[in-house]
C-alpha cells in the first residue's frame, strides 16, 4: 500500500471533526488530501450548487469515483449511505489507495499541507513521507470495516458530541428531527461496535477536548502514535459558532475562516465551551423529547443524559 499507518477521523457533520483534524494536522508527520473522503472522490457539491470549479468536480467524478462505482456497484463514498459497504475488490483497493496518496500530494493550500509549522513549508518529500490523515463523516462511519481490511496498520479516531446540540445544528439546516436523531443513534452504535471489535479504534468526546484541551491533545497523540515533542505550535481554523443570542459569529472576531497558530498551552482559548448549551437552548421541548426517545441509548452511554 502507498499509505502507511493512516489515521482516519470518524464522526458526524457539525460534530467536532474539524477540531480533531487540525489538532492532528499540527503534527509534521500528518498530511491530508484535498477535503474529507467524500469530497476527494465525489467533489464538494452537485449541480446547481457547485462549491468548487466545475473542471475539478467532474475530474473527481470521472477519475476518482466512477472506477469505484463500476467495481463496487454502489456509491461507496456517499455520506447518505448509512450501511456497511460491499467487500472491496482488489482493483478498488489499489485505486482508492492511489487516489488518497496522490490527493495528499496535491493538497498544497495554506489551510492544507503548505505549512508544517509557522512559516515553515513542507517539501514534496515531506508530504510524501507523512502519514495520511482522512476525515470520514456521516454515512462513512460504516466504511470503517473495509478501510480496516485495506490498512491493518491504520488508527481510527471517532469523535462524538452531545446529540442534543448536534441534532439542533442539523434541524436548523432543515433536517427533520426524527431523521437526524435516528442517524445519531445509528452512528454512535456503529462506533461502539467498532471500538469493541478493533483494537486500533478509539472514541473521543468533543466536550472533553473543549474542557481539557492539552490533556486531550496528549491523549490523541498517544492513540495515534505521534510524538508531541515534534510539535512547536497548534494550528486551528476559525469557524462560526453560536452565541447565547443564537447569532453565528466567527471566533476571535475574524471575518472568515483563517488559520491560527497557538502555543500548546494556549490553544484552548480558541474554543467556546458554552457552544453546546447555546444550541441545546434553542430546541423546543418537543424536539428534545423526540431526540431523547430515539437516541436516548447513545446519549446515556456517553453521559449526555443523567
Amino acid at each position: 500500500m502507498l499509505n502507511k499507518q493512516p489515521v482516519f477521523i470518524i464522526g458526524f457533520d457539525h460534530g467536532g471533526t474539524n477540531i480533531l483534524l487540525n489538532l492532528l494536522r499540527s503534527h509534521p508527520d500528518m498530511c491530508s488530501p484535498r477535503g474529507e473522503l467524500t469530497e476527494v472522490f465525489q467533489g464538494k457539491g452537485r449541480l446547481p450548487d457547485i462549491r468548487e470549479p466545475l473542471a475539478d468536480y467532474f475530474y473527481k467524478w470521472r477519475r476518482h469515483n466512477l472506477p469505484v462505482l463500476y467495481w463496487q456497484r454502489e456509491m461507496v463514498f456517499s455520506k447518505k449511505l448509512w450501511r456497511l459497504r460491499r467487500t472491496f475488490s482488489k482493483q478498488a483497493i489499489a485505486h482508492i489507495d492511489r487516489v488518497l496518496f496522490t490527493e495528499k500530494l496535491s493538497a498544497r493550500g495554506p489551510n492544507q499541507n503548505q505549512y508544517k509549522t509557522v512559516g515553515v513549508e513542507y517539501t514534496t518529500d515531506g508530504i510524501r513521507d507523512a502519514r495520511l490523515l482522512s476525515k470520514n463523516v456521516a454515512g462513512l462511519i460504516f466504511l470503517t470495516d473495509e478501510l480496516a481490511k485495506m490498512y491493518p496498520d491504520a488508527v481510527f479516531l471517532a469523535i462524538v458530541r452531545n446529540g442534543l446540540a448536534l441534532c439542533e445544528g442539523h434541524i436548523r439546516r432543515g433536517v427533520k428531527v426524527e431523521k437526524i436523531a435516528t442517524r445519531y443513534q445509528l452512528g454512535c452504535a456503529k462506533m461502539l461496535q467498532d471500538a469493541r471489535n478493533m483494537p486500533n479504534y478509539h472514541i473521543l468526546r468533543f466536550e472533553d477536548i473543549l474542557e481539557r484541551p492539552v490533556e486531550s491533545l496528549r491523549h490523541v497523540y498517544d492513540l495515534a502514535g505521534l510524538d508531541l515533542s515534534a510539535v512547536s505550535k497548534i494550528r486551528l481554523e476559525t469557524k462560526q459558532v453560536m452565541d447565547k443570542d443564537g447569532q453565528h459569529k466567527f471566533v476571535h472576531n475574524t471575518d472568515g475562516k483563517e488559520l491560527v497558530w497557538y502555543e500548546i498551552n494556549a490553544f484552548g482559548q480558541h474554543f467556546y465551551p458554552q457552544v453546546n448549551q447555546n444550541q441545546i437552548d434553542r430546541l423546543t421541548l418537543e424536539q428534545r423529547e423526540t431526540i431523547i426517545r430515539i437516541a436516548g441509548t447513545a446519549l446515556r452511554h456517553f453521559s449526555y443524559l443523567s
